[in-house]
C-alpha cells in the first residue's frame, strides 16, 4: 500500500495485519512521529519506506506498483489535483483500488 500524506500515522490502526506501507508525507518531521505511531499499534504492519515528497510526484515509483493507494485529506493542498490523480491511477497495479477521504469539489 502507498499512503500519501501519511502525517504521524494515525491510519496506521486501520490497516490489517500483514500490511506493507510505503509513506509519502512532504512533511519529514512526521517521519519521528509516525515511527513511533507505528511502534505503538497491536498490528503486524511493515513500514516498507518512508518518502519526503509531493503527491504530485510519485516518478521514483513505478507503473503498477502498489495494489492499494491511500489518501485523506491531500487533495485541498496540492498544486494539481489532475496530476496527483494521474499519478495514482500510474503506480496502481491493474485493478488496485484508491481508498480516499477529501473535501474538494473539483
Amino acid at each position: 500500500i502507498l499512503e500519501i500524506g501519511s502525517g504521524p500515522g494515525m491510519n496506521f490502526k486501520y490497516y490489517p495485519v500483514g500490511t506493507i506501507l510505503t509513506c509519502l508525507e512532504p512533511n519529514h518531521h512526521h517521519e519521528k512521529y509516525l515511527r513511533e505511531n507505528l511502534s505503538k499499534i497491536n498490528r503486524k504492519i511493515k513500514l516498507k519506506e518512508f518518502v519526503c515528497g509531493c503527491a504530485e510526484d510519485l516518478s521514483r515509483f513505478k507503473d503498477g506498483q502498489f495494489d492499494a493507494v491511500v489518501e485523506t485529506l491531500v487533495l485541498c493542498s496540492v498544486t494539481s489535483t489532475e496530476i496527483v490523480l494521474q499519478e495514482i491511477k500510474r503506480v496502481l497495479k491493474p485493478g488496485g483500488t484508491f481508498y480516499f477521504i477529501d473535501h474538494v469539489a473539483d
